[in-house]
């Protein structure tokens, strides 16, 4: 089902090759100018340390990517504050709350984090600074999370974690508008840590040579492999379903899904943090009845956004996206329980 995000994508990517996609790609190049020097500037100054640092008396570590849309980052944060949580209760977790209805509202992914991670404070806000301020004060954070920071540069952090994601690794080779980079490629010599997911999607020979582009990137990063797997309430092999997703990057879903034994009929696309109505759910359930569909799969992000009480015709099967390591893992861990572990120090002892 086309929609707009995907017309965007076809465009984007190049995949659309008529004279007006062309034209078009044109003009976005031309309004991408500003924002590309805009955004060196502000790194510019950050690097010489002209704009001021916010340092927090306790370990900040920092979940980012350098593209917009899906990276794989929710179920990779989920992973590193389930990790943490085994050495500290003390967590809590940080984010900006893009998607919402309003700048201070809990969005798709806030939710997901909350249903995931029950107990852990999230502090949202357009003020990270004084979200981080508040987590300290208010939960006595002793370990701070920040979710989708590699380019909030205020806050000072222990950890700079950024993902990857292997079936879209560089935006399109252009920064916003004309492509998904939210800053040059070059950006990634910042991380400490690269986490390439959705390695299973691509062939070997693509992912090499992410791997290498990552590798001259960021030749001090330490460099993680992970892939996302679909858990369901119950197998999926040879059940025909229909799939519906409203994600930065649907076509992982998509390829997940299929990779998971399930026999994938229609897959509706919506746009990134799309707010559901029924119209539209009535939608799919017509669909998959046409279709003869064993389920109808989406996600949890998803899933919190469907309006509540609707009566499906064909069993609605919401499925979990979950990260697993598949290279460097032990490496990646030990890299978390060493900031985790300084936690313990006085401020004056942190500060070396």
């Amino acid at each position: 089902m086309p929609n707009r995000a995907w017309l965007v994508q076809e465009l984007l990517s190049g995949r659309r090759r008529s004279f007006g996609a062309s034209l078009a790609r044109g003009a976005l190049w031309t309004l991408s100018v500003p924002y590309r020097a805009a955004v060196a500037l502000r790194n510019a100054c950050y690097d010489r340390h002209l704009r001021a640092v916010s340092r927090f008396d306790c370990p900040v570590i920092s979940v980012g990517n350098i593209t917009a849309g899906g990276t794989g980052k929710t179920p990779l944060v989920e992973l590193i504050a389930r990790h943490i949580l085994t050495r500290t209760d003390k967590l809590a977790l940080i984010s900006r709350g893009y998607g919402s209805a309003g700048g201070d509202e809990k969005n798709d992914e806030a939710k997901l984090l909350e249903e995931n991670l029950p107990g852990v404070p999230h502090v949202i806000g357009k003020d990270r600074v004084a979200c981080a301020s508040a987590a300290r004060r208010k939960h006595d954070a002793r370990v701070i999370l920040l979710d989708d920071a590699f380019q909030h540069r205020r806050i000072a952090r222990d950890l700079d974690i950024v993902a990857v994601d292997a079936t879209r690794p560089f935006g399109f080779g252009h920064v916003l508008p004309r492509g998904l980079l939210r800053e040059s490629p070059k950006s990634l010599s910042r991380a400490d840590v690269v986490v390439i997911t959705r390695s299973a999607l691509v062939t070997p020979e693509e992912f090499v040579a992410v791997e290498a582009e990552v590798a001259r990137l960021a030749p001090k990063a330490l460099v993680v492999h992970a892939e996302e797997v679909v858990t369901a309430p119950e197998s999926l092999a040879g059940k025909r379903v229909v799939a519906f997703a409203g994600l930065g990057n649907p076509d992982a879903f998509r390829r997940t899904v299929a990779k998971s034994g399930a026999r994938l009929g229609a897959f509706l696309v919506f746009g990134d943090h799309h707010p559901y109505a029924e119209r539209e759910i009535r939608v799919i359930d017509r669909v998959a009845v046409d279709e003869k569909a064993d389920a109808i799969l989406t996600t949890q992000k998803d899933a919190v956004k469907l309006p509540p009480g609707f009566d499906w015709h064909v069993p609605l099967v919401v499925v979990k996206m979950e990260m697993r390591l598949t290279k460097n893992a032990d490496a990646f861990l030990r890299r978390l329980d060493e900031v985790v572990a300084s936690s313990s120090l006085s401020p004056r002892e942190r500060a070396g």
